[in-house]
């Protein structure tokens, strides 16, 4: 993979991430909130990803 291609990925799963944030927010505590926040500060962001996924799952929450 190369150099450019590496940081278009990166810069997917921050947006992804974001996306997904603005999306589980409303549904979930200030506390799941700043976990979430922090796995991303701290560059987690598949990990971030792969939990508001399950939030999102769990909770039934529709993206529209």
């Amino acid at each position: 993979m190369s150099h450019v291609r590496k940081e278009k990925h990166i810069v997917d799963k921050i947006e992804q991430a974001r996306e997904l944030l603005r999306i589980v927010k409303p549904h979930i505590t200030s506390q799941a909130t700043r976990t979430i926040k922090g796995q991303m500060k701290a560059g987690d962001y598949d990990g971030a990803i792969t939990g508001m996924k399950r939030i999102i799952r769990r909770k039934g929450i529709n993206n529209d």
